[in-house]
């Protein structure tokens, strides 16, 4: 309640984010919103206070939890475009996703869906690093801040393109060269 340590909920439909914001204005706290599968349903309460979103995963078909609880059952592709173009701080996530479903695709899902490159590479670079405080350190390639970095063949994020090199903490960790 102080506000030393960050808050997330994690809300998926309408009723519960709306609930999360009732909470949020009774209690007069700050919090970052996560998944909210029906955001576009409620952009203006968002945006009237100001309340970040890490976004996803973006799906055609929910799995695990959301499937069976049919939560995932209104989501809409162009959510996240949506919340940005709200003006609503809005990070992408592919929560316990790997592999295929990853975040890189979910970047990619969202620029098929409305985004551009630079909004979809700010949302899982930038905007999560501003989200965690740690803007000063990662999310951006410069001098003085760590990076992990991937090196495509081709534009990122297009789904013709390919990784050629992945870079961590310096050190060469894949090399397709």
């Amino acid at each position: 309640l102080d506000g030393e340590v960050p808050l997330r909920i994690q809300a998926r439909i309408q009723q519960d984010i709306l609930t999360a914001l009732r909470l949020a204005d009774e209690l007069d706290l700050r919090f970052t919103l996560e998944e909210a599968t029906e955001a576009y349903l409620c952009i203006d309460e968002l945006k009237q206070r100001s309340v970040p979103v890490i976004f996803g995963p973006i799906f055609e078909t929910p799995r695990g939890a959301a499937m069976r609880s049919m939560e995932g059952r209104r989501s809409r592709y162009y959510t996240f475009e949506a919340l940005l173009e709200a003006g609503i701080s809005t990070a992408l996530s592919a929560q316990e996703l790997r592999e295929e479903d990853g975040l890189a695709r979910q970047a990619m899902y969202a620029m098929r869906f409305g985004a551009s490159l630079d909004a979809a590479l700010r949302a899982v670079t930038l905007t999560p690093a501003e989200m965690l405080g740690l803007s000063d350190q990662i999310g951006t390639v410069e001098p003085g801040k760590r990076a992990d970095l991937v090196i495509w063949q081709g534009m990122p994020l297009e789904a013709t393109s390919s990784i050629k090199v992945v870079l961590v903490d310096g050190e060469v960790v894949f090399d397709r060269r």
